[in-house]
């Protein structure tokens, strides 16, 4: 693997340029040298690159034989755009305009900068300038503040890095753990008819509710469930039950993942983990999408609900 040293100065200008510059190959490029930054092997940064290995490892050698001069430099081939002169100015406009669809885009350009393009020419420009078509992150509103709650994510997330390399070395275990509850009923569905249709459904009061945990570096996930509801003793069961018969070492810690739900938060649960050689570890309020084994629950609910019975 070849060395990469990059200067402040430089790792700086790969940080600002890397989704910004203009030039499509040049944004691969700076992509490239930001992941083999952070340790990334050039399998994976090419995969993310969306780049071969091999071109991965080439701007690597570029960067160590021509510096950061040379990964700027636009390709010979590049045509120059019309509105190149004026990216930037583009570039600061768009940020402020809240633009849904490509329709919206084109219509802009036109109005601003007297642009009259097809859907796919605006489309092209917007992934010039850096701009992707991305869902809205849903910012919960018992949130205090917005930066104060992604600083707390990006803390946990760093956090969890170190505890996933230390995991992945053997040195400790790890795994991420959350109830779900499935609920006994029928959900009604559409169907072709030429008059409304009825079906006896449920209460919704009677359900499964699982407990689990889903273990990164080995990919298992470990559930116990029953009827009963859960609190405090039902996750005490459930840690000595993954002590005795899936992390039988007590010498190695074992890292949980956990939400702040109170169940889990009293001490008599942190007392039974501490007796068990078990690490509780709280993700920050209203982050449920840094918990991994909500999207095992959420894959196994879209399975059941897409069972069909007549």
């Amino acid at each position: 693997m070849l060395p990469l040293n990059l200067s402040n100065a430089d790792i700086e200008t790969i940080k600002k340029e890397k989704n910004s510059h203009t030039c499509p190959s040049v944004r691969t490029r700076l992509l490239v040298l930001w992941m083999r930054h952070k340790g990334f092997s050039p399998g994976d940064t090419a995969v993310v690159a969306d780049c071969h290995a091999n071109s991965a490892t080439n701007i690597v050698e570029m960067y160590n034989d021509g510096g950061l001069a040379r990964i700027l430099s636009v390709p010979a081939g590049s045509l120059k755009h019309s509105l190149t002169d004026r990216f930037d100015q583009v570039r600061t406009k768009l940020k402020k305009a809240s633009l849904h669809t490509l329709q919206q885009a084109r219509q802009w350009l036109a109005d601003n900068f007297d642009y009259h393009a097809s859907k796919e020419s605006a489309r092209k420009l917007l992934h010039r300038l850096g701009f992707r078509h991305l869902k809205v992150n849903p910012f919960p509103g018992n949130a205090k503040k917005l930066e104060e709650w992604l600083a707390n994510q990006e803390r946990w997330v760093k956090h969890l890095a170190l505890l996933h390399r230390k995991a992945h070395k053997g040195k400790i275990d790890m795994a991420f753990c959350d109830a779900a509850h499935f609920v006994y009923g029928k959900f009604c569905s559409f169907m072709w008819t030429n008059q409304p249709k009825y079906k006896a459904t449920g209460n919704g009061r009677q359900r499964l509710n699982v407990y689990g945990a889903y273990d990164p570096i080995s990919g298992r996930v470990l559930t116990n469930h029953g009827e009963g509801s859960v609190d405090a003793e039902y996750v005490v069961e459930f840690l000595k039950w993954l002590r005795q018969h899936h992390y039988p070492d007590r010498k190695r810690k074992l890292h949980l993942m956990m939400d702040n739900a109170r169940y889990q938060h009293c001490q008599f649960v942190k007392d039974a983990a501490r007796k068990l050689n078990i690490i509780l570890e709280f993700q920050p309020s209203y982050s449920p999408n840094l918990n991994l084994i909500e999207r095992v629950w959420k894959y196994i609910k879209g399975l059941v609900g897409r069972c069909y019975y007549s």
